[in-house]
């Protein structure tokens, strides 16, 4: 999961460190670090904004327990969603067989969308190819797999060729 944090340690040599060194610590992995050194509080501290990736809430909660004991006041703390892109394809009826609750069915799942879809339809009677772009939650685990069980399961129920790209 990546979060984003703003603390406010005071503005002394070793003090950034101190803010940073949690993260790594507790297993992080610091993407941004915003250190705003023209913006000084009146009790002597800085802003520092730092965005990070950790795998559990257990190492968010170390950290924290870190800045606590370290007297570096935490302003805010949030969590964003990354996501990742998956191209599926399909070929079939793709349109006979209820397009729709296709896409509702991917999406039920709770931690992906399709996010763009291109089809291409022949003649009526024949089978349509579909290209769709899927946003997968980085967050769950396993979610791809989970996702191509989700398809494949729609297409041996609606006879639909699917295919993952890789």
């Amino acid at each position: 999961m990546r979060i984003s944090i703003d603390v406010m340690p005071k503005d002394a040599p070793g003090e950034l460190i101190k803010a940073i060194e949690p993260i790594g610590d507790a297993g992080g992995n610091i993407i941004t670090i915003i250190h705003r050194r023209d913006e000084k509080s009146e009790k002597g501290s800085l802003p520092v904004h730092l965005v990070f990736d950790i795998d559990s809430k257990a190492q968010l909660e170390k950290i924290l327990e870190r800045y606590k004991k370290e007297n570096i006041k935490v302003i805010k703390v949030d969590e964003f969603r990354c996501f990742d892109e998956i191209v599926v394809g399909m070929i079939g009826h793709i349109m006979h067989t209820d397009l729709s609750e296709t896409i509702n069915s991917i999406e039920s799942l709770g931690f992906c969308n399709v996010s763009d879809m291109q089809i291409e339809m022949p003649e009526c009677g024949r089978e349509s190819c579909a290209i769709l772009q899927i946003s997968i939650d980085t967050s769950k685990k396993d979610g791809c797999n989970l996702l191509m069980s989700k398809m494949k399961e729609i297409g041996e129920k609606k006879n639909i060729q699917v295919i993952e790209s890789v």
